[in-house]
């Protein structure tokens, strides 16, 4: 079965804009999860990307200096 959420994902963000993208997805997400688990690997996912969007952001503002 093909998901394209799952697919957006499993791809990986490109620009800080599609880190937010996915973060809001994700808690979106954590909104519906149905067990700790799942919400505690949605909050790490989350995290991921945050993390994702700040190394993002700081190459970006290296390269414009």
């Amino acid at each position: 079965m093909y998901d394209k959420a799952y697919y957006e994902l499993y791809r990986g963000p490109e620009t800080p804009d599609e880190c937010e993208y996915f973060i809001r997805k994700l808690y979106r997400q954590l909104k519906r999860a149905y067990t700790v688990d799942e919400a505690k690997a949605i909050i790490e996912e989350i995290y991921k990307y945050k993390d994702q969007k700040k190394e993002m952001e700081v190459k970006q503002w290296q390269s414009s200096v």
